[in-house]
């Protein structure tokens, strides 16, 4: 089945041109700072945390990446301290 479109779209109104130029106006601006973010982010997090970072392009696939680990670190931080706050409740009772 052939594409619906078979040719790039290109702004023809005046409202198109200007959001084409704004845009391109902006978007080295836009890497520029995005590049910033993503160096700060890489410089505060361990190595074994950025490898995870390396396949993204973006700081929002940073964050969301990062968030997303963070969420089930502290799942799991959880109920490790739930666990070891049992062991010490036994310890100091000595009995179930």
């Amino acid at each position: 089945m052939a594409p619906r479109w078979t040719q790039p779209w290109s702004p023809s109104m005046a409202d198109e041109i200007k959001a084409v130029a704004d845009y391109e106006k902006d978007l080295p601006i836009w890497l520029e700072k995005d590049a910033v973010v993503k160096q700060k982010i890489a410089v505060v997090i361990p190595d074994s945390l950025f490898i995870t970072l390396l396949s993204k392009m973006t700081t929002k696939e940073y964050y969301d990446t990062l968030k997303a680990q963070f969420e089930s670190w502290s799942l799991i931080v959880g109920v490790e301290l739930r666990r070891q706050l049992g062991e010490m409740k036994l310890k100091e009772n000595g009995g179930v």
